[in-house]
């Protein structure tokens, strides 16, 4: 690649993008090259110029891309779009970004309604690629400290999302072949919509639209989770569902939307790739096995076998993930602090985690497993993984106890620990124990009349 010297570093941005035709992969691999190079114009490395274009300039450049390239959801993976990993200043390029697809879409989504419903129902997976694609500011909604736009733009952005999609979700449709593409399709827009507020507030809207009843609907209202499972998740599972959010302590209650992969997929829509937008926050997605028909040991070999419940294993599996990127990273820095340390220091070896069946670097190589993980022990049975994690610790071996009071301290009610237990048909048996805290971590519990002291464990922590 080669700059004329007299060219400057924004305007060779845009001749570069202008003058070739890029494929969606290759615009991703310019951008991690742009990253990474030592290409100079006039002195200043490529990337660095890269990073200090005006969001005007940002805009252009991507308008230019996007007239030659559909908006679709291989494009928003192939860009990161909008978790960038793009690093150091990238608030002008993020809201360059922004614009231009947010003009695009405006330019390719009917503006009547009616051509709207027409679109879901003639061309179901290209404009499910479109709603991914509006589904952006409910992700940099979930993810503040990625999200460089003021409060403003994003309100009116997930306003232009409501604006675009509401039409389909009042229209109602009584043949039966349209009404199985339309469903899912609702039930994905009811996701981006509620994930960033908007239909919170009008929760019978909810319940009309996803037709909820009996379990299903109490969940929505007593524990502000939404299940869209196209009605095929069986009620046995519902009803475990419903007995484990009881035993969420308050700062843990928040809106929640989950999906049953295989339900909204559906059997008789084989090839529309219906299935969650992400997997984090508030949604996640769970399969449909009954609750009781499998079991899963959650300990590693060698260790105690503990086998819970394989459907609420994964169920609160996911649901951890939220409670890390929710709770942890945004309302405990403490706690978030802790978690970064824990993986730095246990490393590559699977002899330093709880979770020490995996091979060496999984955790380092996948930190957003890390604290999920740990949940599959904890809640098959809390008493056993902390017999287990203060054995490592006397032989010398204290990342896996510090491991343990990561989830006891995230999952803490006021001034107990929540101790789980797995039993028969996916419930779980809790018991409350006294604690003492501090700095948010536990350093004392009072179990079975004994006062076992934890403050040395932190020592140097903070």
């Amino acid at each position: 690649m080669i700059f004329k010297k007299s060219a400057t570093w924004s305007l060779a941005v845009i001749l570069i993008f202008s003058a070739i035709s890029l494929s969606a992969a290759d615009f991703a691999s310019l951008i991690e090259d742009l990253e990474e190079s030592s290409y100079r114009v006039n002195g200043t490395r490529f990337s660095d110029g890269f990073y200090r274009i005006s969001s005007d300039e940002a805009e252009q450049l991507f308008t230019l891309y996007l007239k030659k390239h559909p908006l679709n959801e291989e494009l928003r993976i192939n860009l990161r779009y909008p978790l960038f990993s793009w690093r150091d200043n990238h608030e002008n390029i993020q809201r360059g970004l922004y614009r231009a697809v947010v003009k695009k879409l405006k330019q390719e989504l009917p503006a009547d309604s009616q051509q709207l419903v027409q679109l879901a129902q003639l061309e179901p997976q290209r404009f499910r690629e479109l709603l991914i694609l509006t589904g952006t500011p409910a992700a940099l909604g979930r993810y503040p400290d990625k999200c460089l736009l003021s409060d403003r733009e994003l309100t009116s952005l997930t306003g232009e999302v409501k604006e675009l999609f509401q039409p389909l979700l009042f229209k109602s449709c009584d043949e039966k072949e349209n009404e199985k593409i339309l469903r899912p399709l609702k039930a994905q827009v009811i996701m981006t919509l509620r994930s960033i507020g908007i239909v919170n507030g009008d929760r019978q809207t909810v319940i009309d639209l996803t037709r909820m009843q009996g379990e299903k609907k109490a969940l929505f209202l007593q524990h502000d989770l939404l299940l869209v499972d196209m009605d095929k998740l069986p009620e046995e599972n519902i009803e475990a569902i419903e007995d484990f959010m009881e035993e969420l302590p308050d700062h843990l209650k928040y809106p929640r939307t989950v999906t049953s992969f295989n339900d909204i997929r559906q059997e008789e829509l084989p090839d529309i790739k219906m299935r969650t937008l992400n997997c984090g926050g508030n949604w996640f997605n769970v399969f449909n096995t009954r609750v009781g028909r499998q079991g899963q040991n959650q300990f590693p070999a060698g260790e105690s076998v503990v086998t819970n419940d394989l459907f609420m294993s994964v169920f609160i599996h996911e649901l951890n993930h939220g409670v890390e990127s929710v709770y942890l990273r945004h309302q405990n820095p403490v706690l978030e602090k802790l978690r970064k340390r824990l993986i730095d220091e246990a490393g590559v070896n699977p002899e330093n985690y709880l979770r020490s069946m995996f091979e060496p670097g999984f955790f380092a190589d996948r930190p957003q497993e890390f604290f999920a993980s740990i949940g599959n022990m904890y809640f098959a049975d809390t008493r056993e993984t902390l017999e287990l994690a203060m054995r490592l610790a006397a032989e010398g071996n204290s990342g896996p106890l510090r491991q343990f009071f990561l989830m006891a301290a995230a999952w803490r009610d006021k001034d107990e620990l929540l101790f789980f237990k797995s039993e028969a048909e996916g419930r779980f048996n809790e018991k409350q124990i006294d604690a003492e805290f501090h700095n948010g971590l536990p350093v004392v519990i009072h179990l079975d009349g004994n006062r076992l002291q934890f403050e040395s464990l932190w020592d140097g922590y903070f």
